[in-house]
């Protein structure tokens, strides 16, 4: 198996935290020996080599996994939070194993991408502000 794995992580501050992520997953599966489970869990190897009649192989796949993480942090007052992040995955699998990188890579945006946005806010409370104590 080749796997190549690309990461670009970038910080910057402003008043604020923000963290940028993006990393890309290539992996290229062959398929070299195929076997049963025994009664012992063990594998016997068979005969079946994958392979059709024309010399392709059947199970020998093209794995992508692109992500790209943002988050967003902002501290609005001490101890007190505004945090964004979204997420966004590109998955692709298929047959096309022998490709270069950079056309690889130009294939993978033509795959279904999934998003997902997430808002937190964190408030400090201060009980003592909220509720003095009482003088006895």
């Amino acid at each position: 198996m080749v796997a190549l794995l690309g990461l670009l992580w970038m910080n910057w501050w402003y008043m604020e935290k923000n963290n940028v992520r993006i990393r890309h997953y290539w992996d290229k599966v062959r398929y070299q020996e195929f076997g049963a489970l025994n009664n012992k869990g063990y594998p016997d190897l068979l005969r079946y080599n994958g392979i059709n009649e024309n010399g392709d192989a059947l199970f020998d796949r093209n794995v992508n996994i692109f992500n790209v993480d943002l988050q967003y942090n902002w501290r609005f007052a001490p101890g007190s939070d505004f945090i964004f992040v979204w997420k966004n995955q590109i998955f692709n699998n298929d047959k096309e194993y022998q490709r270069d990188y950079f056309s690889n890579l130009g294939g993978l945006f033509d795959s279904l991408q999934t998003n997902s946005f997430s808002v937190r806010v964190l408030f400090f409370l201060d009980y003592l502000q909220v509720f003095p104590r009482k003088e006895v």
